[in-house]
């Protein structure tokens, strides 16, 4: 079951955003799967006070409420829980699992046809050329977290990207389109003096310092922009990933194609490409 109610990015609360997204198949990796409204009818009922979380914690009965790392353990196991429900307060971390495992279950995710046909009709304007993907998550002035030591100046930040991309059009044997995919306009314009041959989409950005894009009253208006982008991501010959932990270039790590030293567990995506530099982003060929 997908239940993405009372997401920022749908235009109606108590829709699920998920069939907003991807096309429904009756089984996803293997597993009968609901990702449409009737979810609404599976256990969750009423509307939230201030977010789903919230609405489970005070209206779901019989739910058991796990840690990611308890839950993590009980996946490895085997083991069920008890209850009808489980409430977890983050995301389960599971970087021992295999990147081919990850592939396939990503696999089951099919955009639907008016977000295919930008993912393609971008592409194709690209030409047939290598695509170097540059992911970069900055933030906006918003509360990053663990992504914060990445941008303790905007300059080096920078730095780190252009030798990335300076490194990865070393592995290409001819001239590569760099596609820049970022959270913040101020990156944008920074990156396009510094790259040659950066593109980027047209799209909707928050004006600098204001915040993250999935964290305001109009996150809908970015819904298509961030599904197109993070499959184009995909799409790349080599992906650049800063910080290389961003959740939002996951996706495009797993499912890209691969070239060369192909990468076993999913921890092994987000290892930065030089050694000397811990902050360094990820680059996968």
């Amino acid at each position: 079951m997908a239940d993405w109610r009372f997401s920022a990015y749908s235009p109606d609360a108590e829709a699920n955003l998920y069939a907003l997204c991807f096309e429904q198949p009756p089984q996803l990796a293997g597993v009968p799967f609901v990702g449409d409204d009737t979810v609404a009818e599976l256990g969750l009922p009423g509307k939230p006070k201030r977010t789903l979380l919230e609405a489970v914690r005070h209206r779901l009965t019989g739910c058991q409420r796990l840690s990611p790392a308890a839950a993590l353990i009980a996946i490895h196991e085997g083991r069920d829980a008890a209850g009808r429900a489980i409430l977890l307060d983050g995301c389960i971390p599971d970087g021992a699992m295999s990147v081919e495992e990850g592939h396939r279950f990503l696999s089951a995710l099919q955009p639907l046809p008016p977000i295919a046909e930008s993912i393609s009709s971008f592409r194709a304007s690209l030409g047939e050329g290598p695509i170097i993907g540059l992911h970069v998550r900055h933030g906006n002035g918003g509360n990053i977290m663990g992504h914060a030591p990445y941008w303790a100046t905007f300059a080096s930040a920078l730095d780190r990207c252009v030798r990335a991309v300076e490194a990865a059009r070393r592995l290409l044997d001819r001239p590569a389109v760099v596609l820049l995919c970022t959270d913040s306009q101020e990156v944008e314009h920074a990156l396009a003096g510094l790259v040659p041959r950066l593109v980027s989409r047209p799209k909707v950005f928050r004006y600098p310092g204001e915040g993250e894009l999935h964290r305001w009253r109009f996150a809908g208006l970015t819904l298509a922009d961030a599904l197109t982008e993070m499959f184009l991501l995909a799409q790349s010959d080599i992906l650049i990933r800063y910080p290389p932990a961003s959740y939002f270039s996951f996706f495009g790590a797993v499912m890209k194609r691969r070239h060369a030293n192909e990468p076993r567990r999913l921890d092994e995506l987000q290892k930065p490409w030089d050694s000397s530099d811990p902050l360094s982003p990820a680059l996968l060929h």
